[in-house]
């Protein structure tokens, strides 16, 4: 939990294009934002849109892990869902020790 919250801090500190401090902890359902802890949605760690506006397109997904913990395919699978979006946005685990791995993504050239 501490990981997630000094994260937190810090991605929203940097105001980062795309992300912002709204792309930051946020909770979704059925392809739209939810009140947070809404019975029933999802919380994101970090969504990377193609600009500024919560109506941008998402461009990936980024979730936190730590210790054992992993990103599922069925809990990737539920990211898509609750945001919207295919196959074609990568929803990226960011491991503390494992490093990165992108699930489920398609690459179209």
């Amino acid at each position: 939990m501490q990981i997630h919250t000094a994260s937190a801090a810090m991605l929203r500190s940097l105001n980062l294009p795309g992300i912002g401090a709204y792309g930051i902890e946020h909770s979704f359902s059925l392809g739209d934002t939810a009140r947070y802890g809404l019975n029933g949605s999802i919380r994101t760690d970090v969504v990377m849109r193609d600009g500024r506006k919560p109506d941008a397109p998402i461009l990936s997904v980024w979730d936190i892990k730590t210790g054992e913990a992993r990103l599922s395919a069925k809990r990737a699978a539920e990211i898509r869902k609750n945001l919207n979006i295919d196959s074609e946005v990568p929803v990226i685990e960011l491991h503390i020790k494992r490093g990165v791995s992108v699930k489920s993504y398609i690459c179209r050239y």
